[in-house]
């Protein structure tokens, strides 16, 4: 039985919300999940990397990538060819391939979403359920967004007021967006919308 926890973050990943200030496409990764759709030697080369790399609790991003980029090229993989671009298009979520947007709060937010997208099919690889799949996803987003807020990074605290809001935890969203809101007349907050744009 599926938990009530996957169906939120699920209803999170397909909805669209123009007033959002930052604007991630969480759906784009969900439904490409190229592990998901791997063939069975697709699937265990892709499943020997990630395994290869640490496990689901401690993964080592450098490391898959570099295995993903041998495969891609050596074994022409068109699984890891996708999952690599996906992990490309997440570090440059948010306009972060141009300099001005190229900040360390900015980067470490994409970083953490590019890292939740190798668990995520990590995740589809080892249960072969993408709800579940899905699930952990948003499990890994949310945890590596509090992290980042916490620690006063303002892309992770629009973010993740974004990710409370979906769910429907309005109290939590506003914890953050209130967070966020206190640097609103500064240079970086301008920077950080005109960045992700919302």
């Amino acid at each position: 039985m599926k938990n009530k926890s996957s169906y939120f973050f699920t209803a999170f990943l397909l909805i669209s919300v123009p007033t959002s200030v930052i604007a991630v496409n969480f759906q784009r990764y969900s439904s490409s999940m190229p592990a998901y759709s791997a063939d069975e030697l697709s699937r265990t080369t892709l499943l020997g990397i990630l395994g290869s790399c640490g496990n689901t609790s401690n993964l080592d991003d450098n490391c898959v990538v570099q295995n993903l980029e041998r495969v891609a090229t050596e074994e022409n993989n068109s699984e890891a060819k996708s999952l690599l671009a996906d992990y490309e298009a997440a570090l440059h979520e948010g306009r972060g391939d141009q300099p001005e947007c190229q900040t360390e709060d900015h980067m470490q937010v994409n970083r953490i979403i590019g890292h939740c997208v190798l668990l995520l099919n990590y995740y589809a690889l080892d249960t072969n359920d993408k709800e579940a799949a899905i699930a952990q996803f948003g499990t890994c987003l949310q945890g590596g967004m509090i992290g980042l807020a916490y620690q006063g990074n303002l892309a992770a605290q629009l973010v993740l007021s974004d990710i409370f809001n979906e769910k429907g935890l309005s109290d939590q969203a506003s914890l953050w967006r209130n967070s966020a809101k206190t640097r609103k007349n500064t240079e970086d907050y301008q920077l950080m919308v005109r960045c992700y744009g919302g």
